[in-house]
């Protein structure tokens, strides 16, 4: 997988193993890649993009917190 992709294989096993969020782009790939049915890429697809947009705002309250501070 990692080849095909080129991604480094840390990356897949980090994103196996839950130790990283991929990007939505990321996610698409990895979905394809794995010959996802259309219903379940659609579902993961829009869990991947909830997640991706939680991290960002995640990373606006940290920033605005600091700035506070």
């Amino acid at each position: 997988m990692a080849e095909d992709l080129r991604w480094s294989c840390s990356k897949v096993s980090r994103a196996e193993n839950g130790r990283c969020l991929l990007t939505p782009t990321d996610t698409s790939a990895w979905l394809v890649y794995c010959a996802a049915e259309q219903a379940q890429f659609r579902r993961l697809m829009e869990l991947a993009d909830l997640a991706w947009e939680e991290r960002a705002a995640d990373r606006n309250r940290s920033v605005h917190q600091r700035q506070q501070s």
